[in-house]
């Protein structure tokens, strides 16, 4: 597989005569991605086999066709295919409402119509369906919906594709394998303004809110119906919440990719409100719920109270929240400054910086209080999902994602949120000089960042022209 992207990378149109080669190249691949969760069951290596299928498949828009099509217009018309196929593969197994708010009969309309205008791309979807739906059990005649055996295979095939698409898109948006000056021909405002930028949201909203609606679909129904596929779907609640995590995980793939691949175009600028609004609701949906309530100055249910119901169970992940950050780390640097001069976003901008100082402060700080005896609001460290070795990572990639964003906005950031973030600062690096034997010091890249973090604090200025007095 590796070898045939290197050869359609290096012939390129020169293979647009050979249209039964690269179609049977592309059933080739489309049988290793439709069998990829046969493959994980079978063999150790099947993530770099499914990585290499996916890398040829987005490589061939370079060969073009007889028609003449160049390979842009392929390459444009590859990523909508992408996502339908991972948007009918959510529509068929795990229904979910719509940010329209469209009816369920009205999304089954919509997904005919366009089946009947992408024939070639439905039958696709249909075989990988078909293989989905296989039965692991013999006694298919004595199958018990209340606890249905096939029920994991059906949540692991979707979990599989929607992996393997995400991968597939990828590969396409960053032009893995692609010529240096292909690179350059599809990097023009022309071939930018043609990504489904739209498109491409909807779905990464899609797979980020996964796991609230298979959470809301749990605890919707009743506990003797939770093994059972939901109305209109294959899977069952139970099997759509032990994937949620992993498909949250692929949203946040395809909206980093999303993002960075139209950095300082005018799509992603135009949809400034839109992108600054789902990375900030993700890192508030990730982060735990202490930090959320002191953020915002309410109590939130699941903090205070023994009796009190724990909103999102996916708050105490500490990999999930990590990506979080990265996401709105990878959005601020994209849209630049002009965020938090905007009225539209300036809201949103400083709560989400806010609570990325709570979270590094949690990390550092949290250990010392409960040493000394001290609980944080929500039950502190003991709810969360992670090693020590994950709450370090954490405490980096919080502490490089303020570095960053105060570098990146300089002095157009408000300062009551200056401030904020100066006396967190503050406060990580004298916990770092007091308690530097703590377990979370141990790791050298958590004391780099946050050293980076003082720096960047002492270098720039405030919005008045004022220093900080951290130094």
């Amino acid at each position: 597989l590796k070898a045939c992207s290197s050869i359609v990378s290096l012939l390129e149109t020169r293979l647009s005569r050979a249209e039964k080669t690269i179609k049977n190249l592309k059933e080739v691949v489309w049988i290793i991605i439709n069998n990829s969760n046969h493959l994980n069951q079978i063999s150790i290596e099947s993530k770099g086999i499914q990585k290499a299928a996916t890398s040829l498949l987005a490589i061939l828009p370079l060969t073009g066709n007889s028609e003449n099509t160049p390979p842009n217009k392929i390459w444009t018309q590859s990523i909508r295919d992408g996502l339908k196929l991972m948007e009918w593969a959510i529509h068929d197994f795990f229904p979910m409402p719509r940010a329209d708010g469209s009816s369920k009969k009205d999304e089954d309309t919509r997904v005919k119509e366009e089946a009947k205008s992408h024939p070639d791309l439905w039958n696709r979807h249909q075989k990988w369906v078909s293989i989905a739906k296989e039965a692991t059990s013999a006694n298919d005649d004595e199958l018990d919906l209340g606890n249905d055996p096939t029920d994991d295979h059906r949540s692991r095939s979707l979990l599989s594709r929607i992996q393997s698409l995400c991968s597939y898109l990828h590969c396409l948006l960053v032009m893995e394998g692609y010529p240096i000056h292909r690179h350059s021909a599809f990097a023009n405002s022309a071939v930018i303004q043609q990504i489904p930028l739209d498109m491409l949201l909807n779905t990464s909203e899609q797979l980020l809110s996964f796991p609230l609606a298979a959470e809301a679909k749990y605890r919707a129904t009743k506990s003797r119906l939770r093994s059972s596929p939901v109305h209109g779907g294959l899977i069952s609640p139970h099997a759509a919440m032990t994937i949620s995590a992993s498909m949250r995980m692929s949203g946040h793939t395809l909206f980093d990719v999303s993002v960075e691949s139209c950095k300082g175009g005018s799509g992603i600028l135009g949809r400034a409100h839109r992108v600054v609004g789902m990375s900030v609701a993700n890192l508030v949906s990730s982060c735990s719920l202490g930090v959320v309530s002191v953020v915002d100055g309410k109590l939130m249910r699941g903090v205070g109270g023994n009796n009190a119901v724990r909103m999102g169970w996916l708050r105490g992940s500490i990999p999930l929240r990590i990506q979080s950050i990265r996401s709105f780390q990878a959005v601020a640097l994209s849209l630049g400054s002009g965020v938090v001069s905007s009225n539209g976003t300036v809201k949103s901008i400083s709560r989400a910086l806010v609570l990325l100082g709570g979270c590094l402060l949690e990390q550092i700080l949290g250990e010392d209080a409960e040493k000394d005896g001290l609980s944080l609001v929500g039950g502190g460290l003991d709810e969360e999902w992670g090693t020590l070795g994950d709450r370090a990572e954490l405490a980096e990639t919080a502490s490089t994602a303020l570095a960053a964003c105060i570098a990146a906005f300089g002095g157009l950031t408000p300062n009551d949120v200056r401030a904020t973030i100066d006396s967190i600062t503050h406060s990580c690096l004298s916990s770092l000089y007091v308690h530097g034997d703590s377990s979370i010091f141990v790791y050298s890249n958590a004391k780099k960042s946050i050293l980076q973090l003082g720096m960047n604090c002492v270098c720039v200025p405030w919005g008045d022209g004022g220093r900080s007095n951290i130094g």
